[in-house]
């Protein structure tokens, strides 16, 4: 009879029965067979952190997707687990201290050689070579431990990319995905399903172990997915759910699995639920074997199709079961009668949401910059000179900053936000400054002697006089074509810096936990729409303020 053998998570050897058993020898030689991580140094010269601190996240994955047990996974969004990684002078250089778990669980080890992000931390630090720093490593876990969403996963992803973002983005993620698998290779088996779509984002399909092939499936934008995950009170280990597995299957077993994860795939890449929820729903091999270990679930997936699911498996090694839809609103429904189930013949209670694909992955949330970078540098010059410009006179001599000459004095807050405007670009051209340095920034025609401070309202006088210069020249058409063509310019130049952040804080205030920080809203924005669409409205206040702001100001100073 024809089987296979899974000698390894990764690699089915498939061959034909002798009539007579296999001898003892031969068995015990081929259960020791597995695949192996190498992690190695990819960077040349250690770098140099550019950060303090980083904040990352990393979202819940669902592996298997039903036939393709241990090479497919895909990322779901909104749930997962956050990292925060610091520079720490008082931890041993080249080490990681794991110094606080928070979160659904405490109970993990804080041993980093024994802590799935600790593992990650470490092999991401020894793939770019740190030996003269140490970091500290606190941990916020969004997904309990044994729910079937990657908990495991999603911890090693956000502590790698924190190590990869802390030290500038020296890693590519197919890196990132093997020191991640350094950590489930230790915690819960060497299989990449879940791993590889934290990090990466999308489904990935992993090709190959050795060497690793990711192969990111691309869903089309223009069609929707959701899953409706339904997790019960109840803990099901990885290892104790991979033990349940059969270590033979049937050959006709092996061909109907390959055909739907074949049709998964293809389903993927079309767009098309149906198709992707009947493939899902088709596993021969894994889920029968585990289903019974699950109170309930053949119960729950039977709610789930009849409910108008277009498919229902388990996710991952359980107990999560999870179901595809195209409309959150049918989503709901089915996971109302999803956790019914659960109840009645599980006698378990459980949690419904649905969600939608993450795309994106595992992604920096915050970050706070090493002293001496431009951009903290050029942040305390930012709002040093909002405030000088507002006061409408010079910088005291101290600090190592002097001689810093801001020109005429401006009358119309317009003029006194373009101004400051100006001078913040000018001030992210400045280069890195050590300590100690002396800073000299000086007018283009400076005076000889600064001159002194002035309020805001003052020479009430002078602006009497121009007032009454603007009323004479009111008749004159020209003029207000040249106060409106100067007000357009100095509106345009304004919210040309200030509009990408009025349509980040639209998208932030609407979806936040996939526009969760400036700078990963702004990588999500411009991967997914483009740049055009961060000047979005941009002309209409061109026109519109620029307009307002000539006729009410023009050109007078």
């Amino acid at each position: 009879m024809a089987t296979l053998c899974f000698h390894s998570p990764s690699k089915p050897i498939s061959y034909f029965h002798p009539k007579s058993k296999p001898s003892p020898p031969l068995l015990s030689k081929a259960s020791v067979l597995r695949c192996k991580a190498s992690v190695q140094t990819l960077v040349s010269v250690e770098p140099e952190p550019v950060f303090t601190s980083v904040e990352t996240f990393a979202p819940a994955t669902v592996a298997n997707l039903g036939p393709g047990f241990d090479f497919l996974g895909c990322a779901v969004d909104g749930l997962g687990d956050h990292v925060t990684l610091r520079v720490d002078p008082s931890v041993r250089a080249g080490e990681v201290l794991i110094s606080e778990i928070t979160g659904t669980t405490t109970k993990l080890s804080t041993n980093p050689l024994r802590n799935c992000a600790g593992i990650a931390a470490i092999a991401a630090m020894k793939m770019l070579g740190i030996r003269s720093v140490g970091l500290s490593l606190d941990l916020h876990k969004g997904l309990p431990l044994g729910s079937g969403l990657g908990s495991s996963a999603a911890s090693a992803a956000a502590a790698a990319v924190a190590v990869n973002e802390i030290f500038g983005r020296k890693l590519v993620r197919e890196e990132l995905v093997l020191a991640g698998l350094e950590s489930e290779a230790k915690v819960s088996g060497y299989h990449a399903d879940n791993i590889a779509p934290a990090i990466m984002g999308g489904f990935v399909l992993i090709r190959n172990y050795e060497p690793l092939d990711l192969k990111p499936l691309r869903f089309p934008e223009d069609k929707e997915l959701f899953f409706v995950l339904v997790s019960p009170e109840f803990e099901a280990p990885t290892k104790k759910m991979r033990a349940a597995l059969p270590t033979e299957i049937p050959m006709v077993h092996h061909v109907w699995n390959s055909s739907q994860a074949a049709a998964l795939v293809a389903a993927v890449l079309e767009g098309d639920a149906v198709m992707l929820g009947k493939a899902l729903s088709s596993d021969k091999v894994v889920e029968p074997t585990r289903a019974p270990l699950i109170p309930g679930m053949e119960a729950v997936k039977k709610a789930a199709l009849e409910a108008g699911a277009f498919g229902c498996t388990i996710s991952g090694a359980g107990p999560t079961a999870v179901a595809v839809i195209d409309a959150a609103e049918k989503g709901e429904e089915i996971g109302e009668r999803m956790v019914e189930a659960f109840m009645r013949v599980g006698n378990l209670k459980s949690v419904a949401c649905v969600k939608k694909l993450d795309k994106v992955g595992a992604r920096l949330v915050s970050s706070v910059s090493s002293f001496g970078t431009p951009f903290y540098f050029s942040t305390a010059f930012y709002l040093i000179i909002v405030l000088e410009t507002y006061r409408g006179a010079g910088l005291p001599k101290d600090g190592g900053i002097s001689d810093i000459a801001l020109g005429p004095r401006c009358y119309s807050i317009g003029t006194k936000v373009k101004e400051s405007v100006m001078f913040y670009f000018m001030a992210l051209s400045v280069p890195p400054v050590r300590r100690g340095q002396r800073i000299t920034i000086r007018h283009e025609n400076p005076p000889r002697t600064p001159p002194p401070p002035t309020p805001l309202f003052y020479n009430f006088h002078k602006i009497t006089s121009v007032k009454r210069k603007l009323e004479d020249e009111l008749s004159s058409p020209w003029f207000y074509a040249v106060c409106t063509m100067g007000g357009m310019i100095s509106a345009g130049t304004t919210h040309l810096a200030i509009t990408p952040l009025d349509v980040l804080k639209v998208n932030m205030q609407v979806n936040p936990v996939k526009y969760n920080s400036i700078p990963s809203g702004f990588s999500t924005l411009l991967r997914e729409h483009g740049h055009s669409y961060l000047w979005r409205g941009w002309s209409g206040k061109l026109l519109g303020y620029g307009v307002q702001g000539g006729c009410r100001f023009g050109l007078h100073g």
